[in-house]
């Protein structure tokens, strides 16, 4: 007789699934000691590892949607570790931010922090090398980001976040983002003068060289 898969592989997300990553998420928020509380979940759930792209963007959405700074922040540190445990992977990783990344603008019309909330999460799983700069270098054609209107303000915002002392020059340099054609300047300014405005604001003057 052949033996019986010790476990069977999720292959779709449910909303049973969902709810149980989000109610495991909401208890870590409130005491971060728990942190291995959604671990546990995420592996006694047994996803398929291309399932950790949506459930990203939907723990990203939910942690932007709550306002909540320190909810932002914890979400990163346990992103962070589930990348460390090989349960999240760059690339899939990478994936989900485009996910979110796709829906930004209508966020930011809903929630006001959302630009704030968002560069903050994108810029530190940056930071910890999570996901690249370059991501918005190569964002895919049909990703509704290309034509936010705050587009060029987000990835300056991600780029102050990650700082200068942590190398964001040179990643800027290397990651094919060209900020200019982003920018949607009113009739009074021109693109460059928004540009200089945004390195001056965010103390970041390599964007001006």
């Amino acid at each position: 007789p052949s033996a019986s898969p010790a476990t069977t592989t999720a292959t779709t997300i449910t909303p049973e699934i969902l709810r149980k990553v989000r109610s495991a998420v909401k208890e870590y928020y409130q005491d971060a000691t728990l942190i291995d509380e959604p671990v546990l979940t995420l592996q006694e759930l047994s996803l398929a590892p291309v399932l950790m792209v949506d459930i990203l963007k939907d723990l990203i959405c939910q942690a932007v949607e709550s306002s909540s700074t320190p909810n932002c922040e914890a979400l990163v540190v346990l992103l962070v570790k589930l990348h460390t445990t090989t349960m999240l992977s760059s690339e899939h990783a990478t994936n989900g931010l485009y996910k979110f990344l796709n829906a930004l603008d209508d966020f930011m019309i809903d929630v006001p922090k959302a630009g704030v909330l968002g560069s903050l999460i994108v810029g530190r799983l940056i930071l910890h090398k999570v996901a690249s700069l370059s991501l918005f270098g190569a964002l895919p054609s049909d990703n509704d980001f290309g034509i936010c209107t705050k587009a060029a303000d987000f990835i300056v915002m991600v780029m102050a976040e990650i700082g200068t002392e942590q190398g964001v020059e040179e990643m800027y340099k290397t990651s094919g983002i060209d900020l200019l054609p982003m920018i949607m300047a009113p009739p009074s300014e021109t693109a460059e003068d928004v540009l200089k405005s945004l390195a001056t604001k965010h103390a970041l003057p390599f964007l001006l060289a």
